[in-house]
């Protein structure tokens, strides 16, 4: 790869390894900008196969760097990451077509001219970016983490594999549901009582009773009624564990003893089994975070009970501690700056602004802390921190996303290839979003 610089043109050039004069597509798209709507056409089919040519001469496979584009290059590991997210059944660059390059490569190169004109527009330190740039990696970061402490120890990767097998198959059911004081699905009768009647509607199922008439007379589903015990057709992980374990081990027409749950006792009639068409197994980081996810709600209980344990330690590992009399202080001080003027980040001195309500190791949560995270909007939201309650709960969730960073920090969350990768897309995609927008107004 070479790369030629002009420090007197600001004007973006294309260079490849094996095509030595650079193409300039800003000069190319000025004068696209002028012609007629026919010539636009022949155009754009003359600069089609042009571009075609382009790509074949500049996808060295060995070279790293496939094309530089202005100040930014593009990194064959970066088209790799393309090809298995739209071609997936091919396995390196080098082995698809011109036409399949062209498609990766196109989209690519027309993104990096956009993002190296949001940087010269200075777009790396406009506020506006910033602030959804670390909302985003906060997410980002947060879901990373989330997977790594909970998703991964909740959900095997066996199960994630049995999960994109069985995508390849849709059951179709439905179900008489019968509660009982303990289940979610509360009902005035004891456990004992509801497992029997069970047991008597699926003997006279299996007899060739009416499966709507004992739905209508005994179901406790609050949907029973409308949809007749009708769950219609559901793939692996849509339904709680207990259900869909008996249900896939069933035969098309059959039904089941009583299935235990958390809602009750199920009574399920297996209606339909058939493949989904033209499925192909998803194995994309961010469809394998959403398996597991998916996976989780199975175990509502061993997920949230994990993440509260986690996070309890979360606070004594790192020496978190609140301010109660603080936060006190602080819902006195905004009913009376409230009352008196319209807030400012100006309204509180340095003194009051060094108030600290809660902490760990080197960091603090202060009320300048809340004047940062809310200087555009202070009066509003001020306003309704005159509410102990609400003020609690805001710094409650300043807490748990701050000490959630900061460990992310500590086990290399952060360094994760995925979450790299997810920032650079994200922050190339809100450039060239705002780019377009500022170019409209």
């Amino acid at each position: 790869m070479e790369k030629q610089r002009n420090s007197k043109s600001t004007t973006q050039k294309i260079y490849c390894k094996t095509w030595r004069e650079p193409l300039n597509l800003q000069a190319i798209f000025m004068i696209f900008r002028r012609l007629s709507r026919m010539q636009k056409i022949v155009y754009a089919v003359i600069l089609s196969l042009f571009l075609s040519l382009f790509l074949v001469r500049c996808s060295d496979p060995a070279d790293d760097v496939i094309v530089t584009v202005g100040k930014r290059e593009i990194k064959r590991s970066q088209v790799v990451a393309l090809l298995k997210t739209k071609y997936p059944e091919q396995a390196d660059f080098k082995d698809i077509d011109i036409s399949m390059k062209k498609d990766l490569l196109e989209p690519v190169i027309l993104r990096s001219l956009r993002v190296n004109a949001a940087i010269d527009m200075g777009l790396r330190d406009d506020p506006e970016f910033l602030d959804i740039l670390e909302n985003y990696k906060m997410r980002v970061i947060g879901s990373k983490y989330y997977e790594r402490v909970v998703l991964d120890k909740v959900v095997s990767e066996k199960e994630v594999e049995d999960y994109l097998e069985r995508q390849g198959i849709e059951l179709k059911a439905r179900h008489i549901l019968i509660g009982y004081r303990e289940s979610q699905q509360s009902e005035n009768r004891s456990r004992e009582e509801s497992l029997a009647l069970a047991t008597k509607i699926s003997r006279e199922l299996k007899d060739g009773a009416d499966f709507i008439a004992l739905n209508d007379q005994y179901s406790n589903d609050p949907s029973a009624k409308k949809n007749k015990g009708e769950l219609g057709y559901f793939t692996w992980g849509k339904m709680i564990k207990e259900f869909q374990a008996a249900a896939w081990n069933m035969e098309v027409g059959s039904y089941s003893d009583p299935v235990q749950s958390v809602y009750g006792f199920h009574v399920i009639n297996l209606q339909d089994r058939r493949s989904v068409e033209n499925y192909k197994p998803d194995r994309g980081d961010e469809n394998i975070y959403q398996i597991k996810r998916t996976l989780t709600l199975a175990y509502p209980d061993t997920g949230r009970i994990l993440w509260t344990e986690h996070y309890k330690a979360l606070r004594k590992k790192y020496h978190f501690t609140k301010n109660d009399a603080a936060i006190d202080q602080l819902v006195a001080l905004f009913k009376e700056k409230i009352k008196n003027e319209l807030i400012t980040a100006d309204s509180f001195s340095d003194e009051q602004k060094a108030i600290l309500v809660a902490g760990w190791d080197g960091k603090e949560i202060t009320l300048g802390t809340l004047i940062d995270q809310y200087n555009n909007n202070l009066s509003v939201v001020f306003g309704r921190f005159r509410e102990r309650q609400v003020l609690q709960n805001e710094i409650d969730r300043m807490s748990m996303n701050g000490l959630v960073i900061f460990d992310a920090e500590q086990i290399g969350v952060v360094d994760d290839p995925i979450v790299i990768a997810q920032l650079e897309e994200f922050t190339e995609t809100q450039m060239d979003r705002i780019v377009d927008r500022k170019r409209q107004e």
